[in-house]
């Protein structure tokens, strides 16, 4: 797919509402190419006495499409977030699943954030 025309939706009616409620946790950014919907909102974790800035995108489908390829996901994340970002996405245990919409949920880390596990340094 080809997201070179992803815009930022302004947060008003239920967006905005949305954002007010989870306050400096909640939704910051709706960017869409009129298909695809990604909301940006931003967590705060802290790992060994350090405050990170973690991004969550999640990611849908307008039509109920799934979106379940590699490359698509990395393009949208490099998109919004740079291609010089980690991200992971995370399956939950069943006993949390919520399933409300087919929806994507990638976590992205700072740009310089060193993940500690990954394909290509040793661990």
């Amino acid at each position: 797919m080809q997201f070179n025309y992803m815009k930022v939706v302004p947060l008003e009616g239920r967006a905005l509402e949305e954002a007010k409620k989870h306050g400096r946790h909640g939704l910051k950014a709706v960017y869409t190419d009129g298909f695809v919907v990604v909301q940006e909102y931003h967590l705060f974790w802290r790992p060994r006495f350090r405050k990170i800035l973690v991004r969550h995108l999640a990611i849908s489908h307008r039509k109920g499409i799934r979106l379940n390829k590699f490359y698509d996901i990395m393009e949208l994340k490099d998109l919004i977030c740079g291609e010089d970002c980690e991200a992971v996405q995370v399956y939950p245990k069943r006993s949390e699943v919520v399933d409300a919409a087919d929806m994507l949920h990638l976590f992205v880390f700072p740009r310089g954030f060193k993940w500690p596990l990954t394909l290509r340094r040793k661990w």
